[in-house]
C-alpha cells in the first residue's frame, strides 16, 4: 500500500515540475531526480517510529510502481467503496462511509 503512495507522490512531483513533458510516469531509474525516491521511501518507512511504532514494510521488492499501476489500485479501491455505499457489499468491518 505504501508503494502506491510513493508512486502517487512521485507522479505528483513530476506533474508539478518542468520535467512533466519528459516523464509522464516515474522513470525506471530515478536518474533525473537522484535521491528523491529514496527520501520519500525512507519517510514512509520511518514516520511512525517517533510514536513507538515499528517501521513500515514495503511490497514489490521496495520498488516504486508506475503511474498506471497506482491509478489501477485507486480505481479498484474506489470500486470497493462504491459497492459498500450502494449496499452491494456488506459492511462487515463497520467502516465509516461518511
Amino acid at each position: 500500500m505504501y508503494t502506491l503512495y510513493i508512486s502517487i507522490l512521485h507522479t505528483h512531483h513530476l506533474n508539478t515540475t518542468p520535467h512533466t513533458a519528459q516523464h509522464p510516469s516515474p522513470p525506471p531509474t530515478p536518474s533525473e531526480f537522484p535521491g528523491e525516491l529514496e527520501k520519500i521511501r525512507v519517510w514512509f518507512r520511518d514516520y511512525k517510529i517517533p510514536d513507538g511504532k515499528p517501521a513500515n514494510a514495503f511490497g514489490f521488492d521496495d520498488q516504486c510502481m508506475n503511474k498506471e499501476f497506482a491509478l489501477g489500485v485507486i480505481d479498484e479501491t474506489a470500486g470497493f467503496y462504491d459497492k459498500l455505499k450502494a449496499g452491494v457489499r456488506q459492511n462487515t468491518e463497520e467502516l465509516s462511509l461518511v
